[in-house]
């Protein structure tokens, strides 16, 4: 039901690998219950492609957790 609703909502050819397997998405499931704080890593050069709301507001909103979003690769983006 819920790969049905991933396909619905997004073409299958524009889903990765890991997006297909549910058995991926358990294992986050079960390891964002599990953990206190959630680490999201991005990259500093494009943070929002890198940034998954969805897991986000999973986090916060279903789950109350705290979320630390770290920048990675700052020093490769030039000043403005």
């Amino acid at each position: 039901a819920w790969l049905g609703g991933v396909y619905h909502a997004h073409p299958r050819e524009r889903l990765n690998f890991f997006e297909h397997n549910l058995e991926v998405w358990r294992q986050v499931w079960r390891t964002l219950e599990r953990a206190d704080v959630v680490v999201m890593v991005v990259d500093a050069r494009i943070p929002l492609f890198h940034f998954n709301q969805a897991v986000f507001d999973y986090v916060r909103n279903d789950l109350a957790k705290d979320v630390v979003v770290c920048i990675n690769k700052c020093d490769l983006v030039p000043p403005p």
